[in-house]
């Protein structure tokens, strides 16, 4: 990395037209400016020629000239990130289930739309990848179902979010051999979701004697061979909300309604930054609005 001192020192020149004007505005002595000036030189190449009374840049000192103004902003940006004065700025980088991304994304495009400094990075992930994310710094914050055992996490409670068996609307299913004819779809957090709600809707019952009709990973896809009577499966309540052929669905009466519940998690150690603060309690707003929904 070029030392920022000399990247200063040179685009003072390069502004004032000379070493005696640059070192003034820098408060520094001209010999100084000299000597920044010879050590960058020296590791980049001649960046300055004279004509006349005029400097005139070479090729490499457009170059450099160019990199020293993105090194500014750069510097600039990360300033406005890190502090607490004036409207937050900076990326919010999330990692979430996709049923809640799926009820979550427009309402956080929405909030950004209002905070135009900030830039929202969404991806979505099972659970262990989530949890990989928030340790590899990949993400600042996560929504999960359990609280982290890792003691680098913390986790704040977000709220419930029910599970739904969806089945296609045309099935008349009422009994676990009906299902089993039918078979289920599974997707990356299928077999934990339908799991649990099979064993409480089924007593004594394993997912593992169920047949399995397709799987898919895509969120916003698993309810499509459901609709066409393919199958069923297990989802968050968000994304049976979020599907666009209600019609084509018909949910399993549950008298005793399973849930998950949601929570916020982030490093143990860091604090987060301000747009990321600002994001976590927009989201605790949101989650407590629909997680009992």
């Amino acid at each position: 990395m070029i030392n920022p001192l000399w990247l200063r020192s040179f685009q003072a020149v390069v502004a004032a037209g000379g070493y005696t004007r640059a070192a003034e505005r820098l408060n520094l002595t001209q010999a100084a400016v000299s000597q920044h000036m010879a050590r960058l030189e020296a590791e980049t190449g001649r960046l300055l020629t004279r004509q006349g009374r005029a400097l005139e840049l070479t090729p490499r000192g457009h170059a450099l000239l160019a990199y020293a103004a993105e090194v500014a902003l750069a510097e600039s940006r990360l300033r406005q990130t890190l502090s607490d004065d004036g409207p937050p700025a900076g990326p919010v980088r999330l990692a979430v289930p996709g049923s809640v991304g799926l009820m979550l994304y427009p309402r956080l495009l929405a909030w950004q739309s209002r905070h135009p400094g900030v830039w929202v990075d969404l991806r979505f992930a099972p659970e262990p990848g989530i949890l990989r994310a928030l340790l590899a710094q990949e993400a600042e914050l996560g929504i999960v179902t359990l609280p982290p055992s890792d003691n680098r996490l913390t986790a704040d409670w977000l709220g419930q979010e029910e599970l739904c068996l969806a089945l296609p609307a045309t099935s008349t299913a009422n009994s676990w051999d009906e299902l089993a004819a039918l078979g289920w779809i599974g997707h990356p957090d299928g077999e934990a979701m339908a799991g649990r709600y099979l064993a409480r809707a089924f007593p004594g019952k394993r997912l593992a004697d169920m047949p399995q009709r397709g799987f898919i990973n895509q969120i916003s896809m698993i309810l499509q061979p459901v609709a066409l009577g393919l199958g069923f499966t297990v989802l968050p309540r968000h994304a049976v909300q979020a599907f666009g052929h209600a019609e084509a669905l018909r949910l399993w009466p549950q008298p005793e309604p399973l849930s998950d519940t949601l929570w916020l998690a982030r490093r143990r150690e860091w604090p987060l930054s301000r747009p990321a603060a600002l994001a976590a309690q927009h989201i605790h707003a949101l989650l407590g609005e629909t997680g009992n929904r």
